[in-house]
């Protein structure tokens, strides 16, 4: 038995116990819909990013608009790890900012029912 359908028939056990009124149920996934597998949904993040001359992320922030998540503070710390392409001017390797960069922060998984 999944943990869903458990929590949801320890509820109504809780709720028929305690009432002496008929327990009235919202309508639960059926088991076809508990058996889905969950939807995974990949969390993006924009960054503004500055990097060195040697490719390496001398700094990065948050682009505008973007909230102070969890998933924001994941993606910080991941540009930080990533090398980016070389820019030169005047065959001399230079700093640039790539800014409103796309970052996969991770993802998020949320129960497939018949609503999603």
């Amino acid at each position: 038995m999944h943990k869903a359908q458990w929590l949801l028939l320890l509820s109504a056990t809780i709720l028929m116990a305690c009432s002496d009124q008929p327990v009235v149920a919202s309508a639960a996934p059926s088991p076809a819909e508990l058996a889905k597998p969950p939807v995974s949904q990949v969390v993006t993040v924009r960054l503004d990013i500055e990097v060195g001359p040697q490719g390496e992320v001398l700094s990065a922030r948050l682009a505008a608009g973007q909230a102070d998540t969890l998933f924001a503070k994941a993606a910080l710390m991941r540009v930080k790890q990533q090398q980016f392409p070389l820019r030169t001017e005047q065959q001399q390797p230079v700093s640039y900012w790539l800014l409103d960069h796309a970052v996969t922060a991770g993802s998020a998984q949320t129960l497939a029912t018949g609503n999603n």
